[in-house]
């Protein structure tokens, strides 16, 4: 009984892969120079308290309308990973954390989960810090 269960999953996945060859291929869209997603200046004489918010107001704003409408303008631009090119990209990364709320759409970019793990494990989480695409 195992074995025929096996045999008959066997041969659904073959056909399935067969199928996906005959499927006609979207043109991959093309990502934007990373230069473009570099500061043009480390931001310099900052007053921290105006600039950074709680973890508690981060997880609000991060909840808001406001940001949920900056990340679907995001998306719709960007349209795949700025990394590393996945159609699979949903998270939007914020390249500094200095402007956070008032943030400007330049300072986001579309990553997929992958890429983005890769830059906080490599950057860090620190909220003064500077995230680039490297």
């Amino acid at each position: 009984m195992e074995t025929l269960l096996l045999f008959i999953i066997i041969i659904i996945a073959i056909s399935y892969f067969e199928h996906m060859g005959d499927r006609p291929s979207k043109p991959t869209p093309k990502r934007r120079p990373r230069d473009s997603f570099r500061l043009k200046a480390e931001p310099q004489n900052v007053n921290l308290s105006e600039v950074l918010m709680t973890a508690r107001e981060k997880r609000k704003y991060l909840n808001s309308s406001e940001w949920a409408d900056k990340r679907v303008l995001v998306i719709a631009r960007d349209k795949v990973c700025q990394c590393c090119g996945s159609v699979h990209a949903n998270e939007v990364h914020h390249i500094s954390y200095l402007s956070l709320g008032k943030e400007p759409l330049s300072d986001l970019v579309l990553v997929c989960r992958k890429c983005h793990q890769e830059i906080h494990d490599k950057y860090g989480y620190d909220r003064l810090g500077y995230f680039p695409l490297d």
